[in-house]
């Protein structure tokens, strides 16, 4: 049963936000959030800081994060409306103190050059060099707590995408909070922990319908990787489309996953159960 709509009123785009964030609540109880938009914010992409509390060294200390957000123009208009959100998790060649490398890659790259634009909100968080996404999820259910306060967002129709190591980020995210997605589109992507070659308690996802992307001619992630999971996934009866391009080298396959023609209009088509 859908959640009713509940309206926040805060106008709080800044590029440090915290106090705006609501307090974390069971996913499935999320509700949407309606966000009039902040009067000096502007369509488009640009890199913003949040703050989150975590444990390190058995103390809690407040951390800033950088993360790129991408709002297309017609949401300015539309707000009253709650808006899906994609979140997209970068690969290793990303990493760093630079979040502004995300730009410079698919699927934001689209926007930066060729003026395109997305029928939705579109968030991706940054690592640092020494994380990565499998002990990170944390990372991204922040982010999108601290968006919900910031954004007007339909909690139904978040779906998790990721290239390369994103693609192993998405299923991270899927096992950590597995009623958070309405659909994941890992590329490129593989699994590779506790000597296992596919997510733990795959079939928890049977339900959810997955777009996985890979090509033959991959020289970085061995095609394997994407199959393994798409066969476990078949035998657990989920809903998943796999699609393999022949002779696509890595980077060329982030660029064409990401423009496949039918991409926009299946993420549009996806909402959580």
């Amino acid at each position: 049963m859908k959640p009713a709509v509940r309206a926040l009123i805060a106008g709080c785009l800044a590029l440090t936000v915290a106090a705006c964030t609501p307090e974390p609540a069971p996913i499935a109880e999320w509700e949407a959030t309606i966000v009039p938009p902040d009067a000096d914010r502007q369509p488009g992409q640009d890199v913003y800081t949040f703050t989150r509390e975590v444990e390190q060294n058995g103390e809690v200390i407040t951390q800033e994060r950088d993360y790129l957000l991408y709002v297309p123009e017609a949401y300015f208009e539309t707000y009253e409306s709650p808006w899906p959100l994609v979140i997209f998790l970068h690969g290793t060649g990303e990493k760093g103190t630079n979040p502004r490398l995300l730009v410079t890659v698919p699927p934001f790259v689209t926007i930066t050059r060729e003026e395109g634009t997305y029928p939705f909100i579109m968030a991706a968080p940054h690592l640092g060099f020494a994380e990565d996404w499998v002990t990170s999820p944390d990372l991204v259910f922040d982010m999108i707590v601290h968006l919900r306060g910031q954004l007007s967002i339909d909690p139904d129709r978040i779906v998790i995408a990721g290239f390369s190591l994103g693609g192993q980020g998405v299923w991270a995210v899927a096992t950590a909070y597995p009623d958070l997605p309405a659909a994941l589109v890992p590329v490129s992507g593989f699994w590779s922990e506790d000597d296992s070659f596919v997510p733990p308690d795959i079939c928890q996802h049977a339900d959810l319908p997955v777009w996985i992307m890979h090509s033959r001619a991959d020289e970085i992630v061995p095609l394997a990787g994407s199959e393994v999971i798409a066969n476990a996934l078949q035998d657990c009866g989920t809903n998943v489309r796999f699609t393999i391009y022949d002779d696509l080298t890595h980077a060329e396959t982030a660029r064409a996953a990401f423009t496949e023609p039918a991409l926009i209009e299946w993420i549009l088509a996806q909402s959580r159960q």
